[in-house]
């Protein structure tokens, strides 16, 4: 089973505070059944996560996770708030490519309301 959102980086947004708890969310995703697991940390105005940060901490996450011996897949990616899709430039919203794929972002929708040009 792939899970395609997971906030399991750490200190980097409400998800996993620390690398410990980042290994727990491993651990407990194996036991559901999961063996791949995108790491898509928020990217909005609260939490303005840049491609360079989610790199670096998706390898402290891999190095760890290989390290513990738990037989998981971490990959890339971002949740993207519409005004940071937006607004950041072309190539950064490519580097939050679900698996490093650079055609396939997770878009975070606003709480309330439905943006109506959301083109």
């Amino acid at each position: 089973m792939i899970d395609l959102h997971s906030h399991v980086l750490p200190g980097i947004d409400d998800g996993a505070a620390t690398i410990e708890e980042s290994l727990e969310i491993a651990r407990a995703a194996v036991v559901d059944g999961i063996t791949v697991l995108a790491a898509t940390p928020h990217v909005r105005e609260d939490y303005p996560t840049t491609g360079a940060t989610m790199e670096r901490l998706l390898g402290d996450v891999q190095a760890a996770v290989a390290a513990a011996g738990i037989p998981l897949r971490v990959v890339g990616g971002g949740e993207l708030s519409l005004e940071m899709a937006s607004a950041l430039p072309f190539e950064e919203v490519r580097r939050f490519g679900l698996a490093g794929n650079p055609g396939y972002v997770l878009v975070e929708t606003p709480y309330r309301g439905w943006p109506l040009e959301i083109e």
